[in-house]
């Protein structure tokens, strides 16, 4: 079934991310498609982004809050973008929803923060 789909920035999926590491997130969870769509494209591995639908009454400048149904989740959700992994598409269940432009650019603005990229 992966090989039927197609991965664009701002797609969220359905993946499961076991095995993992200390505070890693795992289990099978939605996550946020964050690599460029030409790299989506070409390469046999994205980079997501986890969502969870833990304390999502607090959110930090390094998360962004999702109301549903927006990405196709069904519950509110937080985008945790310190908690990013380059994944196969192999591990992908299906596809859930996309992001809005609006929610994309809270995610480029957190990205930023996570990486370094300004001033926090």
């Amino acid at each position: 079934m992966t090989d039927e789909l197609t991965f664009r920035r701002g797609d969220v999926f359905l993946l499961r991310l076991d095995p993992v590491e200390d505070s890693e997130q795992g289990g099978t969870r939605p996550v946020l498609v964050i690599t460029n769509d030409i790299l989506n494209t070409y390469n046999p591995v994205v980079t997501v982004a986890a969502i969870t639908t833990r304390k999502v009454d607090r959110v930090y400048p390094t998360e962004v809050s999702i109301t549903p149904p927006e990405g196709g989740l069904t519950q509110t959700s937080k985008v945790l973008l310190y908690q990013t992994r380059t994944v196969s598409k192999k591990r992908a269940i299906r596809y859930l929803g996309k992001f809005s432009d609006e929610t994309m650019m809270k995610v480029d603005e957190a990205i930023q923060m996570v990486f370094g990229l300004v001033a926090v």
